[in-house]
């Protein structure tokens, strides 16, 4: 009995963490992770709960955090490459710029 009622505030808790309106599955992936992970909004969840949201399975905490730090680290990755690629853009502009003139 104890344990279906935590299961159920458990639920009650991970129904407001939820896709916002327009937020692409990588952008509530990345908040979930972040959350956890870097900002530690999330910090007092469960690695098993926020796997259920971030990868649509169930696994044990110990997996779960696993997954997560793997996670973390692509993430990361993916936007240090946006922060060069936008660097690289900024440069070429500045080169076609005075090329003009």
């Amino acid at each position: 009995m104890m344990a279906a009622i935590f299961r159920l505030s458990c639920k009650k808790r991970f129904s407001m963490i939820t896709r916002i309106t327009g937020e692409t599955e990588l952008d509530f992936h990345k908040r979930i992770i972040y959350g956890k992970l870097i900002d530690k909004t999330l910090i007092d969840e469960d690695y098993a709960d926020l796997a259920e949201l971030a990868y649509g399975e169930t696994s044990s905490s110990d997996h779960a955090r696993k997954m997560m730090y793997g996670s973390r680290k692509t993430l990361e990755l993916m936007d240090k490459f946006l922060e060069d690629n936008i660097d690289d853009s900024k440069i070429l502009s500045e080169v076609d710029r005075k090329s003009v003139v």
